[in-house]
């Protein structure tokens, strides 16, 4: 038998699609999968290969995620946060960045925020972000949520935000992102809805 007939993949990218869409989306294990399989193609899959497919295809799409990823870097804003998540052993967090439109999630193993920096280099667009002060050092403009702006009212954060606020409106006629009388973006980022709430736009 030729060895490229040998290097041809048995299961076809259709089906690993599948595995990996039920997997994620419905969180059924590898191996549930395998009997599912069984059942409904007639596939004698092992849980072990299936496993493979999560491989293969994390290598498959790492071109569409850094096409994403490019795309939310070139962008004009982009909304973070971050979740803790369990594990099996111990836990970690996920990470989400999106535009509305494109989204990337990343997992890290631990809340420390220093990789953001290699992740958004070049960035010029506006953060919008919570309190959490791992975004603060980030080298572009930032908004903090409406939602947590409310809890923060009074504490001296809050405070020193709302001055750092105001310092940074006459910065602002100069920046890369031009506002007009509305106090809105130029390029249709509507900042209205947070009005009243001295929300800061830090550099």
């Amino acid at each position: 038998m030729p060895q490229t007939w040998r290097n041809q993949r048995r299961f076809g990218h259709s089906l690993i699609a599948w595995a990996i869409d039920q997997h994620v989306t419905n969180r059924i294990t590898f191996q549930n999968l395998e009997s599912t399989a069984k059942d409904y193609f007639g596939l004698s899959i092992s849980f072990r290969k299936l496993y493979e497919f999560k491989a293969y295809a994390a290598q498959y799409y790492t071109v569409t995620y850094d096409r994403i990823l490019k795309k939310l870097v070139n962008g004009s804003i982009i909304h973070a946060d971050e979740t803790k998540i369990n594990l099996q052993k111990g836990s970690g967090y996920v990470w989400v960045l999106t535009s509305m439109e494109d989204v990337v999630y990343l997992y890290r193993p631990s809340r420390e925020a220093d990789f953001l920096h290699t992740v958004l280099a070049g960035f010029h667009g506006v953060l919008i972000t919570d309190f959490y002060t791992g975004y603060d050092s980030l080298p572009c403009l930032q908004q903090k949520c409406r939602e947590f702006s409310r809890d923060h009212k009074s504490s001296e954060q809050f405070v020193w935000l709302n001055r750092r606020h105001r310092e940074m409106e006459t910065q602002l006629a100069h920046s890369s992102v031009a506002f007009d009388d509305t106090n809105s973006a130029s390029d249709g980022v509507d900042l209205g809805s947070f009005s009243g709430y001295g929300l800061p736009w830090v550099v």
